[in-house]
């Protein structure tokens, strides 16, 4: 299924995860898109755990993709009062794998912005950041990151 829709060619997108770097870097991207004067398509991919008891449960499965929904809109919420002119913004909140569903929303896409890998610069497919460096189809920008550490990501693909 082709995740980018009419709405998204040629924002700005940004993903999230929840975690404590996702406000800094959505504000930042939201400042770039401003700078650009493009809309945003923020994005949260997310998944059950492998370990999940409950992953059987239609119930708690919708309950919990709600409960991401409504965070990620909170998220939003508050870094648009950070800017005096706000931009236009998509919330789309996709169940799956975060580097594969941000590559191919890149597809269309003017900038990719990501926040740096949660656990350190981890050169490893389980890095979103070394992920979509290493396979977006528009250019990416890996916020909290040195140019220097952008460059090993990068490299360590090699």
């Amino acid at each position: 299924m082709d995740r980018a829709t009419e709405d998204q060619i040629h924002a700005v997108v940004v993903g999230v995860d929840g975690g404590t770097e996702s406000a800094d870097v959505l504000t930042r991207a939201l400042g770039i898109a401003a700078g650009r004067r493009a809309p945003v398509s923020v994005v949260r991919a997310w998944e059950l755990p492998a370990t999940s008891c409950d992953a059987a449960s239609p119930r708690w499965h919708s309950s919990l993709g709600a409960v991401i929904d409504a965070d990620t809109r909170r998220l939003v919420a508050t870094a648009q009062t950070s800017l005096p002119d706000p931009v236009p913004v998509r919330v789309r909140v996709v169940e799956g794998p975060a580097g594969p569903v941000l590559v191919e929303l890149s597809a269309q896409a003017l900038l990719l912005v990501v926040g740096p890998p949660a656990d350190g610069l981890r050169h490893d497919a389980g890095s979103t950041a070394w992920y979509v460096l290493t396979h977006a189809r528009c250019p990416v920008e890996v916020l909290g990151v040195t140019p220097e550490e952008r460059a090993g990501l990068t490299s360590a693909s090699a």
